[in-house]
């Protein structure tokens, strides 16, 4: 991992990595998504928080590792803000009552 094009944002350099670590964001999304639209919505965010987020990456650890927690914190993060939008008590057991 070239650490200071990555820090840069240089753009070629990220479409490296989106192609050599898609892959990725991709296994995650489809964990998360509802349907295909939901996936290609959670792996455009994940990207889009991939570039933001980038300085914090340091390179003490495995490139990979933080891009899954990455993908992982923004597909259940989107999960979370879908489930609270529900009404209340719809997610409740219906047999606990």
């Amino acid at each position: 991992m070239e650490l200071d094009r990555f820090h840069r944002g240089e753009r070629e350099y990220l479409e490296s990595l989106v192609r050599s670590h898609g892959h990725i964001v991709l296994k995650v999304a489809r964990r998360f998504g509802e349907d295909e639209d939901h996936t290609l919505d959670l792996i455009q965010e994940t990207w889009i928080q991939v570039l933001e987020k980038r300085t914090t990456f340091k390179g003490s650890g495995a490139f990979e590792a933080w891009l899954h927690r990455v993908a992982t914190r923004v597909s259940s993060s989107t999960l979370d803000r879908a489930r609270a939008a529900l009404p209340a008590g719809l997610l409740d057991d219906p047999l606990a009552t």
